[in-house]
């Protein structure tokens, strides 16, 4: 029995020892006071680089084939550079048509202009009987078009090109109505009329040759193809997606800051660019601009760890001078904006503060050599200092300078 106490009591007398060590390392390692001072607080958001002039869409302004494609992703292009041409033979028939309709009105108006005659009269009467026979086809052929496409025999666009033919067939009727009457009723109206005909047959030939024009695609700004949607042998209708350019030396950094931090953000606080995660600077910066407004978050929208519904405030950042290496348009990036200092009334070193089980606390030294553990709250912090409740200012505790 005697030997068992004997070895509790050397056992104790270790532990003891030990804890006493502790202790005295503990009091003897250096320490900071709790004091008031200012705290450089930063804000992570999340970025994209994005084009300063923003992308350029290029769309088909015109329907039809492909025939020829001149670029591909990744070249450098000067605006009015040729990118796409489009199949072009139905429209440089249409211009053909529209050239000799233009050319005949003309020797209509010329003719006009040295007056009616017999001949002409009985031309203009069989013209016009000519038009009214044609526009009584068109109309059956458009109402028949019209009760098939309801009852789905036909397509959509099949009914419309016979109603379409219709209104065209009218026109024409009246246009032969116009040249009969001109015929009839003596020099003046047959000149207002041929004029007319010289006026819509040369509208026609313009029309024509500007859509001609539309089926060449060309450049609308200088920049580096970044997306060709396009191939050649596809078939575009107009308002089709086919190349997006931007330029990649004229570039920024889009940042969106969540609704918390909306208004803590100001133009010109600095800012460190860095690869997601923080583990590799790019480059350094300031806020250039602000949106007015809160919108839905779009940069990591999909991802798990961000919170989709949050609303964000989206802000521009430049940096000076150029990157280590150059940034490509859509890279993602987080940008840690830099807050003004604000001057709280306790802080200490991050070093000197101890997490347990999800508890902060920090050592205040005493005795001498002894340490005791005082539970803290803990406010907004840097890099260096962190901000402390619980502890009064002027407290000494273990920790080393920052």
């Amino acid at each position: 029995m005697r030997k068992k106490l004997v070895g509790s009591a050397i056992v104790a007398a270790v532990a003891l020892t030990a804890g006493t060590v502790v202790a005295v390392r503990r009091g003897r390692a250096a320490s900071v006071v709790v004091a008031p001072g200012p705290i450089h607080e930063t804000i992570i958001a999340q970025g994209t680089v994005v084009a300063t002039a923003g992308t350029a869409e290029v769309r088909a302004l015109a329907d039809g084939r492909v025939l020829e494609v001149e670029v591909r992703e990744g070249d450098h292009v000067v605006a009015g550079q040729l990118l796409a041409r489009l199949d072009t033979a139905e429209i440089d028939a249409a211009i053909a048509r529209a050239d000799a309709e233009r050319s005949i009105a003309l020797a209509e108006l010329r003719l006009a202009r040295a007056g009616g005659r017999s001949e002409e009269r009985r031309a203009a009467e069989a013209a016009l009987d000519g038009a009214r026979a044609a526009m009584a086809l068109e109309e059956t052929r458009a109402a028949r078009d019209t009760e098939l496409e309801r009852k789905g025999a036909v397509a959509a666009a099949v009914a419309d090109e016979s109603r379409q033919n219709a209104v065209v067939a009218r026109a024409r009727v009246a246009r032969a109505e116009a040249e009969r009457s001109g015929t009839l009723r003596g020099r003046p109206e047959q000149v207002d009329a041929a004029r007319a005909r010289l006026a819509a047959a040369s509208a026609a030939l313009a029309a024509a040759t500007a859509r001609r024009e539309r089926s060449v695609v060309v450049a609308p700004v200088a920049g580096v193809v970044l997306a060709r949607h396009v191939d050649a042998g596809d078939g575009v209708i107009p308002g089709s997606a086919l190349f997006e350019l931007a330029d990649p030396e004229a570039i920024e950094v889009l940042i969106e800051i969540e609704d918390v931090d909306a208004m803590r953000v100001s133009a010109g606080l600095e800012v460190t660019i860095t690869s997601l995660g923080g583990r590799i600077e790019i480059a350094r910066g300031a806020v250039d601009r602000l949106s007015p407004r809160l919108e839905r978050r779009t940069i990591g929208a999909s991802e798990a760890r961000m919170r989709a519904e949050t609303q964000v405030r989206s802000g521009w950042v430049r940096w000076d001078g150029a990157a280590e290496q150059p940034l490509p348009i859509g890279l993602r990036v987080e940008a840690r904006v830099l807050l003004p200092a604000r001057v709280v009334e306790a802080r200490v070193p991050r070093g000197a503060v101890k997490i347990r089980d999800g508890r902060a606390s920090v050592e205040v030294p005493h005795y001498g050599l002894l340490a005791d553990e005082r539970t803290v709250v803990l406010g907004t912090a840097d890099a260096q200092w962190v901000e402390v409740q619980g502890i009064q200012p002027g407290t000494q505790v273990v920790g080393g300078a920052p």
